[in-house]
């Protein structure tokens, strides 16, 4: 008898899943996902949404600000904010000057998504040095966030303290 396990629950963000458009086999569990977003956080880190340390019903909100090259044309801001708001994680957007601000949760939302969210809008991000440093510096930052969390905590020697 072979029996196929399915879960119908988005393992990154919790929702319900109707369709296996992006479905995913782990460890002999086929996964269904909500949107391929969420399949992307997966695949990077699934024993962050599987195992012990399941955390979708936690959140993590992360404040960032996207520098570009330049303001936003009110037809461009209407574009941005549709397709920063129909990603996952995404709680707010807001704009002024050159400057993109939003608030994400990183468990369902990365800067580098955010970053490819705003190419497909058609914006250019800032090109200068410290615009590069700080959107690398982001995206190293989450990353160690979100590894840190599959870490489990070692001691800090091998040795008992010594009693005096």
């Amino acid at each position: 008898m072979n029996v196929r396990m399915v879960v119908k629950t988005c393992p990154v963000c919790g929702m319900n899943v109707g369709q296996d458009k992006w479905a995913l086999k782990h460890t002999g569990i086929e996964y269904l996902f909500c949107s391929s977003q969420c399949r992307d956080n997966f695949i990077e880190r699934p024993l962050l949404y599987t195992g012990e340390k399941v955390i979708h019903s936690h959140e993590r909100l992360i404040r960032r600000k996207f520098n570009l090259v330049g303001p936003l044309t009110s037809s461009q801001l209407g574009v941005v904010r549709e397709e920063l708001c129909k990603m996952m994680g995404v709680k707010e957007v807001n704009t002024k000057g050159r400057q993109v601000m939003l608030t994400y949760d990183l468990f369902q939302c990365t800067a580098k998504q955010v970053e490819e969210g705003l190419r497909q809008a058609g914006v250019q991000l800032g090109e200068g040095w410290a615009d590069k440093f700080k959107r690398g510096w982001m995206r190293y930052t989450e990353e160690n966030e979100l590894d840190n969390l599959l870490e489990q905590p070692k001691a800090c020697c091998n040795r008992s303290p010594k009693k005096s």
